[in-house]
């Protein structure tokens, strides 16, 4: 980025070197196009890009500049960025001489180049069209009988007034124009800081100059629009997670009601095996009956209980299973806007799989109550097919093998378990008491 850009006609180099020195005397960075077009670059493609880099546009207005035709395409060009054009009068001109020497100039065999950039201008057009927008700036006065360092001094103040309004319209220039030449593309938009700062820079333009363009509001606009967007998206992810979470909630608790179910028959199992022998020996031990008799209406009442909470454990299962589903259902919709609602489908997903596994456990409790070991452990089998990388599915099939008298089987997945969570002080407990 540059501080100024002084366009001339090289018939006025002396005068333009003296300007030139000048300025870096006072610390300025000066783009000219002697200097600053590199070997084998295009060089009119350099020019707009100095121009553009550029803070300040200084044109040296005289007979030779004004019939120019890159002069005037460099004008036409620094207006068009919004620049805060600075004329600078060397040599006063005639109108009719300075379309004349451009007609003549754009009519030269050797000049190719500029007749192609040129195109269907007309030179009187051009010229009256930049200097319709010239003669509304205050000129400085730089001919041959004036005083070349007073003038230079008004003309550095200007240079350096409002230099960070300056600056930043450059900038919000160069941004707002690459977005523009990408169609469009969302992610050359300010954010944050930046959208803060061009806001901010935007409210405070009021009649400094160069006056914000019109590119620069619409650049503004909508990186405004896009930021409100990431907003409302990051909202929707933040409601997706805690769906999520709610779910996997609703998933442990589940399966704990379901391992807690499990515990409470093998505990109304064993007690029917304590009462089964008493009962048959119950004639030699009337006196006892009564006891016995008691401990079996408990176990009775412990059976039922069991099967009440598995049928509350269902209603659970299939409203957890129910939230699940709508927030992956949520997620699949979504998951091509932010990855976070991505990562809350994975989340959800995860507690859908325990969902799974805590009915099956639920529904498996129940056959074997009815004494259908081979159903109950075949859904469990099916389980563990589905989900073989989560733990809880080992640690479902495992009680229900215990429970079904088949030891070594459950302690297998209980093994199993570990090895997937070693942390599990769950699997570690269960294979304990099956051992």
């Amino acid at each position: 980025m540059s501080d100024v850009f002084i366009s001339y006609s090289r018939l006025d180099k002396e005068f333009v070197g003296k300007l030139r020195d000048a300025l870096e005397g006072k610390a300025q960075n000066v783009w000219i196009d002697w200097e600053s077009i590199p070997p084998s670059q295009s060089w009119w493609s350099e020019i707009q890009k100095g121009i553009a880099h550029a803070n300040n546009f200084a044109v040296v207005i005289s007979p030779s500049s004004m019939a120019s035709p890159i002069c005037q395409l460099e004008i036409e060009h620094a207006l068009k960025l919004g620049k805060r054009v600075i004329p600078i009068l060397h040599l006063d001109f005639d109108r009719a001489e300075a379309v004349k020497g451009m007609a003549g100039r754009l009519a030269d065999p050797a000049q190719d180049a500029t007749r192609q950039l040129w195109g269907d201008r007309q030179p009187h057009a051009l010229l009256d069209a930049n200097m319709s927008v010239l003669k509304h700036i205050n000129y400085f006065f730089f001919r041959p009988e004036d005083e070349f360092e007073t003038r230079f001094e008004d003309l550095f103040t200007v240079i350096r007034t409002d230099y960070a309004h300056k600056e930043q319209h450059t900038t919000l220039e160069l941004r707002a124009t690459e977005w523009e030449r990408r169609g469009h593309d969302p992610s050359f938009l300010l954010l944050d800081e930046d959208l803060e700062v061009a806001q901010d820079w935007l409210a405070q333009s009021g009649e400094k100059e160069p006056a914000p363009t019109d590119l620069q509001r619409r650049y503004i606009q909508a990186s405004e629009k896009r930021t409100r967007q990431l907003r409302n998206i990051r909202w929707l992810s933040i409601g997706g997670s805690i769906t999520a979470v709610v779910a996997i909630v609703f998933a442990i608790g589940a399966l704990l009601t379901g391992i807690q179910a499990i515990a409470d028959a093998d505990a109304a199992n064993l007690q029917v095996a304590v009462l089964q022998p008493t009962l048959t020996a119950g004639e030699a031990r009337v006196a006892d009956s009564a006891t016995q008799v008691a401990q079996g209406e408990i176990a009775l009442a412990a059976a039922t209980r069991v099967s009440q909470q598995v049928a509350t454990n269902e209603r659970i299962l299939v409203t957890a299973t129910q939230v699940a589903q709508q927030v992956i259902s949520g997620g699949e919709t979504l998951a091509a806007v932010p990855p976070t609602l991505t990562q809350a489908a994975v989340i959800a997903e995860d507690a859908n799989e325990q969902l799974t596994i805590a009915l099956g456990v639920g529904d498996s409790a129940l056959l074997l109550i009815e004494n259908q070991t081979i159903n109950a452990v075949g859904i469990m089998d099916a389980i563990v097919v589905a989900y073989p990388e989560q733990p809880l599915a080992y640690i479902g099939r495992a009680l229900i093998l215990k429970n079904a008298g088949e030891f070594e089987r459950a302690i297998l997945d209980l093994t199993q378990a570990i090895a997937l969570n070693p942390d599990d002080p769950v699997a570690y407990n269960y294979r304990g008491i099956t051992y």
